[in-house]
C-alpha cells in the first residue's frame, strides 16, 4: 500500500519509491512521511509478529501454543488481522468470524475465518448480524479452546448488537445525533456501550470462562482499552450517569428516541443492567495487547521526515478540537518556525496525530474532518510559499468518500480563484472534498488500507 494525492493515483509502488528522495520537497515530501506512518500501522505485520513473539499465557499456555483457537472480532483492520492469525496458528483455528467495513474485505485469503462487511461509520443490519454470528461462534466454542478476539478501530459501529429496550434505528439515530453536536469519539462510545449487548465487556462475558486474548489496533488517543471499539471485551470504566451527564451537556436529550431514553434512564435508575466492571470474574481470564497505535506511526513518520533532511515536531495526540481551529494551531506553528521562533529551525516537519471533530449543524456537504482541515489550511495560506499541509486518515477513508485526506498548499487557494470557487463557501458548507477535487493533486487516495490508527497531520516549512 503506498499513498499519494489524486494526481499520481496511477503511479506504480516502484514509481512512487523512486519519487522519494533526499531532494523531495513540498506535496511529495509530506505524503512520503504519510506513507512511512501508514505502512508502520500494517495490522497483518503487528499481529503475526506478537503471536510469534509473546511470552503471554493463560493458565500456563503460551497463546502461540494454543491447540485449539477460536478467532472473533470486528473493526476496519479485522480481516488483516485475521489473516495474520489464521497464517499463524493454520489448522488450529476451530473456527472464527469477524465484520468489517464494506470493501475492506477484497483480496482476502482465509479460509476458516468468516467474515461480514457491514456499515461506517453509521451501523447497518449487517452490523447487527455480524454481531450476532460473533455470539454464535463463541457459544459453540470447545471447552478446552482459546479465544482470540481482534480489536481495531471502527468496531464500535461495525460491532452493533441492541440492547432490548433499543433498535437498530435508534442506535443509528442517535451516532448521528452525536457526530453533528460535535461530541468527542470518547463521549460516542460511552453512549453506544449502553445501548449494547456486545460492547463494554459483554464480548468478554460470551468468551469466557474460555482464556481470551485480545489483540487490539488502537485508533483512541491514549490507547485507552474500554474505548477503542468500545470496548467489547475490556471492562467498562463509564456508567450510565455518565451517558446521561454527556447527553445533557450538548442539549440532545429530546433529539433521542424514546427506546433509547428509556434505555439510559432505566440505567441511571437502576432498572437496567450496568456494563460488566473490573471486579468481573470475566476479566480474570483476559489478556490485552496493544500491537499498534498512532503513537508508533508518528515515530515512524518522523524518522522519515528527518531522513528527507527536515527537523520534524512530533505532536503525540497533538490532533483534537474542532478542525478548522487545529489547522489554524499547527499553521501558526509552521509561521513561528518560518520567522525563527519555533521549537526547531526550518526546514522543518511538524506531525501531528489523533482526530478532529466538525460540528456539522443540519445542513453539510461531502468530506471529513481531514478534508475540512486541508481546506482551511488552503485558505489560511492563500499564495504564501515554504508551507505544505496534509491530513489524512490512515483507513483510508475520510467521511462518506473516496478521499483519506487532503494536502495543499500556498497555490491551492489561488488555484480555486481561477476555477472560479470561493473556497471560504465551501468551508462554511461543510463541502472540502467538492472543492479539492476541483483542483489538481490535492487530494490523498489510498482506497481502504485495511488499518485505523486515527490520522496523521505533516505540516513542512522549507
Amino acid at each position: 500500500m503506498f499513498v499519494t494525492s489524486a494526481k499520481f493515483v496511477a503511479a506504480t509502488s516502484a514509481q512512487f519509491s523512486r519519487l522519494f528522495s533526499k531532494s523531495m520537497c513540498g506535496k511529495a515530501a509530506a505524503l512520503a512521511i504519510f506513507d512511512a506512518g501508514l505502512k508502520r500501522a500494517d495490522p497483518y505485520t503487528a499481529v503475526f509478529n506478537y503471536l510469534k513473539t509473546s511470552k503471554d499465557s493463560i493458565d500456563g499456555v503460551p497463546v502461540g501454543e494454543s491447540k485449539s483457537v477460536v478467532v472473533v472480532g470486528g473493526g476496519k483492520a479485522a480481516v488483516r488481522m485475521a489473516e495474520a492469525t489464521e497464517d499463524f496458528f493454520k489448522d488450529r483455528i476451530h473456527s472464527g468470524h469477524v465484520v468489517t467495513k464494506y470493501k475492506h474485505a477484497a483480496g482476502n485469503h482465509l479460509h476458516r475465518i468468516g467474515i461480514t462487511e457491514a456499515a461506517h461509520p453509521v451501523p447497518d443490519k449487517n452490523s447487527v448480524a455480524g454481531s450476532m454470528t460473533l455470539f454464535d461462534t463463541l457459544k459453540n466454542k470447545p471447552k478446552d479452546s482459546v479465544v482470540i478476539t481482534l480489536i481495531s478501530g471502527g468496531g464500535s459501529a461495525l460491532l452493533s448488537a441492541p440492547a432490548p429496550n433499543v433498535t437498530l434505528d435508534d442506535i443509528r439515530q442517535t451516532t448521528n445525533v452525536l457526530l453533528a453536536c460535535g461530541a468527542t469519539i470518547h463521549e460516542i462510545n460511552s453512549i453506544r456501550k449502553h445501548l449494547s449487548i456486545i460492547k463494554g465487556g459483554h464480548l468478554a462475558e460470551a468468551a469466557f470462562p474460555n482464556p481470551c486474548y485480545s489483540l487490539i489496533l488502537s485508533d483512541v488517543m491514549g490507547d485507552d482499552l474500554s474505548t477503542i471499539a468500545s470496548g467489547p471485551t475490556h471492562f467498562d470504566h463509564t456508567s450510565f450517569q455518565d451517558c446521561k451527564n454527556i447527553i445533557d451537556k450538548y442539549g440532545i436529550w429530546d433529539k433521542l428516541s424514546e427506546g433509547v431514553r428509556k434505555q439510559i434512564q432505566g440505567g441511571v435508575d437502576g432498572t437496567v443492567k450496568e456494563t460488566p466492571k473490573e471486579n468481573s470474574e470475566v476479566f480474570k481470564k483476559c489478556v490485552y495487547t496493544l500491537v499498534g497505535n498512532n503513537d508508533q506511526s508518528l515515530d515512524v513518520a518522523a524518522a522519515k521526515a528527518k531522513e528527507l533532511g527536515y527537523n520534524p515536531v512530533v505532536m503525540y495526540s497533538g490532533l483534537e478540537g474542532e478542525a478548522t481551529l487545529m489547522a489554524k494551531k499547527l499553521i501558526d506553528m509552521a509561521h513561528a518556525i518560518k520567522s525563527g521562533k519555533g521549537k526547531v529551525a526550518a526546514p522543518a516537519a511538524i506531525i501531528a496525530g489523533g482526530e478532529t471533530t466538525v460540528n456539522l449543524g443540519s445542513k453539510f456537504g461531502l468530506g471529513g474532518r481531514n478534508q475540512e482541515m486541508a481546506l482551511s489550511a488552503a485558505i489560511q495560506l492563500n499564495g504564501e510559499k515554504g508551507i505544505t499541509f496534509l491530513s489524512g486518515g490512515t483507513d483510508g477513508t475520510d467521511g462518506p468518500c473516496d478521499a483519506a485526506g487532503g494536502v495543499v498548499d500556498g497555490e491551492s487557494y489561488n488555484k480555486g480563484v481561477k476555477k472560479g470557487l470561493k473556497a471560504e463557501d465551501f468551508l462554511k458548507a461543510h463541502d472540502a472534498y467538492n472543492y479539492l477535487k476541483h483542483l489538481d493533486g490535492e487530494h490523498i487516495v489510498t482506497g481502504p488500507t485495511g488499518t485505523n490508527v486515527m490520522d496523521i497531520a505533516v505540516v513542512l516549512v522549507e
